[in-house]
Formats: C-alpha cells, sequence, structure tokens
C-alpha cells in the first residue's frame, strides 16, 4: 500500500512541539489529549526518567528557573538533561524557538542512546529543522530508537518501509515494526496496521483483524481510527452497517473537537440520520463549533439552515458571513449560494462582488456557476451586458442537457442577442428545454409556434405543441390562452370550433392585458364577427390595446372617432390616435392623420398633438412590453 509522499514529512506541534512520525502519511495528534505532563518530547519520560533532578526541578519550577541547573548538568554529560534542554529550547520556553540549539543537545543525547532524542534526531533530519536534511541520517537515527524499543519510533520506521521513504520499500519489515508497536499498545501504530489490512495490499486482506486494531487505536483516542471506524460502520462496505456504532465514533471524535465529526454530528441531527431524532437546534451547535475552527462545510450548513427558516444565526448578514468565509475556503456551492443572495440586493457594489464569486465556482465548470454566470452576462449584473458571452455558456451547457440552459439559448436565438435570429433553433432548443420539463420552456414554446400556428402551417410536432399550449395556458401564461381561445374560436389546428369556449378564453388573456387579445376582441366587436356587433364594446377593448401601444388598435380608434361609430366624432381624438399609429409605422394612419389636420383649426391641430405627446409619455412611463418607439419624438 503506497501511502502520499506528500504527507510524509509533515509535521506538525503539539503543545508547541514536535510529536511528528516523519513516515506517517496521518500527520494528526494521536489524541486530543495532553498525553504529558511534564515533558512533550518525551512520551515515555515520566515514566522512565522522573528521577533525574533537571527533569524534576523543570517539573516542579518552570524551564527559566530550572535552566541553569540543566544546562549545568548537560555540559557533565548527564544524557536526560542534555534531552531536557534540548526540549526546553525546542518548545521555545526561554522566550523564543531555537531549534539549532535544540538539535546540538537532542544530538548529544542522541549520541549517549537516549531513545527519545535519536527520534527527534530523526524526524529533525527528515524535515531540515536547525540541522540539513538527510534521509539516510534519519533512517539511522529511527533504527537506533526503535531498537531501542521505542515505540513511536518503531512505528515511523514501519511507515519508512512502506512506503518506500529513505530506503527500500520492504512490505515484511514495515508489518514487522509496526506490529512490534502495536502489540506495546502503540495506538498509531494500531492505526496504520488497521488500515494496512484492511486495504490488502502490503498483506493478505484481513477485516477482523483491521477491525480489532482500529478499535483499540480508536478507543485511545486517535482520532483518525475514530473518523475510519465510523465511516466504515455508516457505508456498510467492508464492515456491516451499523448506524448506532458509526454515531458513536463520530461522536467520539466530535468529543476532542475533530471538525469533521461535529459536522456530521450535528448534519445527523438535523437531518435525523444515523438513528438520532430531528433536531436542527442541537445539530446547529455542532455545526457551530466546526464552523468556529474554520470548516466551511458546517459553515455553509449553518449559512444553509438559516435562509431556510431555521432560527440558527442571528441574522441574514451573519448567514452571509459564513457563506462568505466557506466561499473563501472553497466551497463552490458557497460561492455560488453567496452571488444568488448578494444579486437580491440590488446593490452595484454587491452585484459586482456576486459576479466575482459566480466567475470563481465557475473555474471548475460546475454547471451551476456556469448558468449563474451565462445569466449575469446575459442581464449585466456586476458586469458589462456581453450576450456573446452569455450564448458561448448556454451553448456549452445545452449540449450537456441543463434545461434552463436550453431555454435560454432559445430566448438568444428568439430575440437575436449574441447570435443572428434565427426561430427554427429557438424552437429547437424551446422544445428541447420543454421535453426536459423547463416550465418556462412549455410557456414559450406556444409563442415560438404563435406565426405559424395562425397562418395554418403544418409541423411535425403540431400534436406535441398543442399540449405545451395546453400546459402554458393551464399555467396562467397569457399568450398560450389567447392561442388556445384563437384555436377553439376559429376552428384552427385541429381543434374543433367552439366560440363561447374561444370567447372565454380570449377574455381570460385580455384580462392579464395581453394586448393581442385586447385588440381581438376589438375587432371581432367593430366587425361584428360571430354575431357580436357591438361598436361600444369595439372602442372599449381598441381603447385599452391602445394605451398599451398596439398600432393596429390606435388606427381602428382614431377611425371610429372620425367617422363618429358608436361614439361622438371627436376630430382632436382621432388625431392623437392616428398620429401615435403612424410613428408605429402604420401608413393608412398617416394618411388619416394629415387629412384630420386639413380640418382642424391651429389651436384645435395644437390640442390634438399635445394630447398625442401626453398619451406618448403616459404610455412610456408604463414600460409595457408592446412600448411604443421610445426614440422618436411627437411631429
Amino acid at each position: 500500500m503506497k501511502l502520499p509522499s506528500s504527507i510524509f514529512k509533515s509535521f506538525c506541534l503539539g503543545l508547541s512541539i514536535l510529536t511528528v512520525q516523519g513516515c506517517n502519511p496521518d500527520p494528526e495528534p494521536k489524541t486530543g489529549k495532553e498525553v504529558i505532563l511534564y515533558d512533550p518530547v518525551f512520551p515515555e519520560a515520566k515514566t522512565t526518567y522522573s528521577t533525574y533532578h533537571c527533569n524534576d526541578f523543570v517539573k516542579s519550577a518552570g524551564a527559566k528557573e530550572a535552566f541553569a541547573e540543566c544546562l549545568e548538568q548537560a555540559k557533565q554529560g548527564n544524557v536526560h538533561a542534555q534531552a531536557q534542554l534540548g526540549a526546553i529550547y525546542a518548545k521555545g520556553d526561554l522566550g523564543t524557538l531555537d531549534w539549532e540549539e535544540a538539535m546540538y543537545w537532542f544530538l548529544q543525547a542522541a549520541e549517549q542512546g537516549h531513545p527519545e532524542a535519536q527520534f527527534v534526531v530523526a524526524q529533525s533530519l527528515l524535515i531540515g529543522r536547525g540541522i540539513a536534511k538527510n534521509q539516510a541520517m534519519a533512517i539511522n537515527w529511527l533504527n537506533k530508537s526503535a531498537k531501542a524499543n521505542y515505540l513511536p519510533a518503531q512505528t515511523t520506521l514501519g511507515l519508512c518501509y512502506l512506503n518506500g521513504e529513505g530506503i527500500a520499500q520492504n512490505n515484511t519489515l514495515a508489518i514487522q515494526w509496526l506490529t512490534m508497536s502495536a502489540n506495546q499498545g502503540n495506538p498509531d501504530a494500531e492505526y496504520h496496521l488497521a488500515k494496512i489490512y484492511l486495504d490488502g495490499t502490503a498483506v493478505a486482506k484481513n477485516i477482523y483483524l483491521a477491525q480489532k486494531l482500529f478499535d483499540q487505536a480508536a478507543s485511545q483516542g486517535v482520532i483518525l481510527a475514530q473518523l475510519e471506524l465510523a465511516n466504515l460502520y455508516n457505508q456498510g462496505q467492508d464492515f456491516e452497517r451499523n448506524e448506532e456504532k458509526a454515531f458513536y465514533w463520530y461522536e467520539s471524535a466530535a468529543k476532542q473537537d475533530e471538525p469533521h465529526s461535529l459536522y456530521v454530528v450535528g448534519m445527523s441531527y438535523v437531518n435525523g440520520n444515523l438513528g438520532q431524532q430531528k433536531n436542527a437546534e442541537v445539530g446547529a451547535e455542532y455545526l457551530k463549533r466546526a464552523a468556529d475552527k474554520g470548516y466551511y462545510p458546517a459553515q455553509y450548513a449553518l449559512a444553509t439552515l438559516f435562509l431556510e427558516g431555521y432560527p440558527v444565526l442571528k441574522d441574514k448578514f451573519t448567514a452571509i458571513e459564513y457563506l462568505r468565509l466557506a466561499a473563501m475556503g472553497g466551497s463552490h456551492d458557497a460561492q455560488i449560494k453567496l452571488a444568488k443572495i448578494l444579486i437580491e440586493f440590488s446593490i452595484p457594489q454587491y452585484d459586482k462582488v456576486a459576479f466575482y464569486w459566480a466567475e470563481k465556482a465557475a473555474h471548475n465548470q460546475n454547471a451551476e456557476a456556469l448558468y449563474l454566470l451565462g445569466t449575469l452576462y446575459a442581464d449585466g449584473i456586476g458586469t458589462e451586458v456581453n450576450h456573446e458571452k452569455a450564448f458561448e455558456i448556454f451553448s456549452q451547457l445545452a449540449e450537456q442537457n441543463h434545461s434552463s440552459a436550453q431555454f435560454k439559448l432559445g430566448q438568444l436565438y428568439y430575440y437575436g442577442k449574441g447570435i443572428d435570429k434565427d426561430h427554427s433553433l429557438a424552437k429547437k432548443w424551446f422544445l428541447k428545454s420543454a421535453r426536459l420539463g423547463s416550465e418556462d420552456a412549455k410557456n414559450w414554446v406556444a409563442i415560438v409556434y404563435r406565426d405559424a400556428l395562425n397562418t395554418n402551417q403544418n409541423d411535425e410536432n403540431e400534436e406535441e405543441i398543442n399540449n405545451w399550449i395546453q400546459y402554458a395556458a393551464e399555467n396562467g401564461e397569457p399568450e398560450a390562452i389567447f392561442l388556445k381561445g384563437m384555436n377553439y374560436l376559429y376552428g384552427r389546428n385541429h381543434m374543433p370550433q367552439n366560440i363561447d369556449q374561444g370567447m372565454n378564453l380570449i377574455n381570460e388573456a385580455a384580462s392579464k392585458e395581453f394586448v393581442p387579445a385586447l385588440r381581438e376582441l376589438g375587432m371581432i366587436y367593430e366587425q361584428g364577427l360571430f354575431g357580436m356587433n357591438n361598436t361600444s364594446k369595439a372602442h372599449e377593448w381598441y381603447l385599452k390595446a391602445s394605451q398599451k401601444g398596439d398600432g393596429y388598435a390606435q388606427y381602428r380608434l382614431a377611425n371610429m372617432y372620425f367617422v363618429g361609430d358608436g361614439i361622438d366624432r371627436d376630430y382632436v381624438q382621432s388625431y392623437a390616435w392616428a398620429n401615435l399609429a403612424s410613428m408605429s409605422g402604420k401608413d393608412e394612419a398617416t394618411v388619416l392623420r394629415d387629412e384630420i389636420s386639413q380640418l382642424l383649426s391651429a389651436s384645435d391641430l395644437e390640442q390634438a398633438r399635445n394630447l398625442s405627446n401626453e398619451y406618448f409619455e403616459a404610455h412610456r412611463k408604463g414600460q409595457n412590453l408592446y412600448a411604443m418607439p421610445m426614440n422618436i419624438g411627437i411631429p
């Protein structure tokens, strides 16, 4: 079993002093507790060397008070004083860390056969601390310490043989040294030996022995062993799944403030799994402990819980701060959620930050992040509008069957933004998106097919299109309601004619201020279609459509005022509406406007022009979907 060489020389300082094992692929402290009382360098020193004066003096009076006595004894060749003096310098008990001076005294003790000092010297040679790196010399000192039965050295030497670091790889010797240390109760050796038996590469796989060794190490507080057992029981692959035991070991590691375990225990309470009753409040306490240790999954979980309505944080800004920390820690989910929340504020400075996080999350080709980035480019949020960039992103995602991106791509083709306008490609992507369940696309399918349906053009997907229209109408989409009504009213597209049902649907669309429906009702009542001649109602519906900027309705309204059809003749009103219709490109309206201008006095003409301008301004302020041209002035 080849373990990562990058971790081979990792180390950590426990109680500000070395507890590292140079060939150890898992450099975390073996327990979360202080395992020694006065000599952190040598875990066995208390029982082996406590009778010597220097060590006792350090214990009773402290390093600074004992320093002079220890220095004197060390100079006189006292091996234990030399080792203790090395520890004093290594811990910085005199005010500053001094590993060069520490190594001088550790080497003195090591040369006299002090096994703990030999181990520290080996570690320092491996990582080049206070002394030049030298793997060969490091292995030599490890051998001496291990042969003196110093258990951490035996464990480290076994791992060096296992990994082939600084020495030829040898599984037999690796197992031998690790077993020797484990048999004497060394928890680190038990843990690593358990990993080897579980893996089954360096030695025949033995689940029973692996479980036994993991249990022994975990029971002595080895966090990695506790986590390993918890994961194994939770996953139920090599071990029979047991939620109770999984939770027990996660909780054991959590008691030592191990962040991942705190997170798992917290989420177990939040979600009610691993045999726990749902309790978001208890879960949040565990998550906060993990979050305060910088564990970004817990930071993200806390923020998410709050945003979902759980009162686990003080306010929304605290949730945003947790998201920011998680985002900085590398959580793509946090980066995306943070961007979305910042956009909700509609503040330009926040929008720029939102764009930054969306772009950062998209670097690893995360589909959700890419889609968000595409929408920001399309809408110009936090950046300049860039339809070309949006098109590029949506095209990439659309090919991966991302339904929302397919819908957005259809819109870009429909409007000709970032790409040439192409309704056939718009139809293609709307249909693909609709078939994947996009409700927006289902509604828009009706819009894209409007012209074809109204002109009775056949389409191989006609039945499916009618289904989408039906769906969109049921969802309250006004254009789909209108199209469905037109199909019933005129018996189009294989729909049976039903005038009452058609009129009901068109009226429903008109109630939603859908302009084509307003116009259609005006035409029906003006022309007396289906026996519904009613110029008063025609005027009512044309007026509503005209106020929404519909050029045809404006022209017909102007004509009604001109001839006095069902309403009082009014040349001023007629001119005002004809003028607006002319601005919309209605040539017949231009002819009518010019004819009316010959019939008006100068004062009436000025009044008519002012009235037309008022109508135009009122419509412009309404920001209506069917807007009249905004860059054309009133003549």
